[in-house]
């Protein structure tokens, strides 16, 4: 969202900030005096504004002309950073203050239930996404036979794994929901939806890597994947396992806990 690319360009000249006054404060008192002579540059340092010539800076000592140096690049960049972080810091605290969901907030519920909102909470859209209804995956039914804690079955343990970890830590999921591309359509085992971001992200396990005929079939699906724009670390999370290494949902927290819904705040999301 805006306010995050607002946030981390500020986080960035924060640390530019520190970084210039950090030269100022190991910089010699003094200016920097350059001049030429047969081709090669001399350096002076200057320790009063009456001193017009300076003291000679040995190449020995060109340190201190470096200091000195950074230290005039220094003030120059920190004249121009402090508007921008200002800046930055004034558009971040209004953006903030705003809260378009207090509207609607000062209505009846006969009247919200007539509204469709320009604006809403994660937690409302998190909640509308996943009441949208879906098609089911009808390949192959008999195979749904294993519940998760939300009352849903599913094709095997590891599923059920994987669907109970995702309500553990709040991430939205639909189970089976079909991805749709160009004139057809595929179900990845999970949808979720990483909330603060307004993103889906597709989970597809891979549960029989120990079989030949099954890898073979992975390596296609991989390219099939590329196609349509799914891509491990970016939209795509890939779980495995085989007969003589179960699932351990462990090695992927990390990776989920990344797309988890961060806690609430006051900042309300566009639709």
């Amino acid at each position: 969202m805006f306010i995050n690319q607002l946030e981390s360009e500020r986080n960035d000249l924060l640390k530019m900030r520190q970084e210039a006054q950090s030269h100022l404060a190991k910089a010699p008192e003094g200016t920097l005096r350059i001049s030429k002579h047969r081709n090669r540059y001399q350096y002076y340092i200057r320790r009063k504004t009456s001193d017009r010539s300076g003291t000679y800076i040995k190449d020995q000592n060109i340190d201190v002309a470096k200091l000195l140096a950074q230290k005039r690049y220094a003030e120059d960049f920190l004249k121009q950073l402090y508007p921008r972080i200002e800046l930055l810091s004034q558009l971040i605290e209004n953006y903030q203050s705003t809260d378009f969901t207090d509207i609607i907030g000062k209505y009846s519920e006969a009247r919200v239930l007539l509204i469709e909102p320009y604006v809403m909470t994660n937690s409302e859209f998190a909640q509308r996404w996943e009441s949208e209804s879906y098609p089911e995956n009808n390949k192959y039914p008999e195979q749904k036979r294993f519940k998760t804690a939300r009352g849903e079955l599913v094709r095997s343990k590891s599923e059920v794994i994987i669907a109970d970890t995702l309500l553990r830590l709040g991430i939205p999921y639909k189970y089976e929901a079909p991805f749709y591309y160009d004139n057809s359509h595929f179900y990845p085992d999970f949808t979720l939806l990483n909330v603060d971001e307004r993103k889906l992200i597709y989970l597809e396990h891979f549960g029989m890597m120990d079989d030949n005929n099954y890898r073979e079939s992975f390596f296609k699906k991989m390219n099939f994947f590329s196609t349509i724009g799914l891509r491990q670390g970016d939209n795509l999370i890939m779980t495995f396992e085989d007969s003589e290494n179960p699932l351990d949902i462990s090695s992927y927290i990390d990776i989920l806990k990344s797309i988890a819904p961060k806690p609430a705040t006051k900042r309300a999301k566009r639709k």
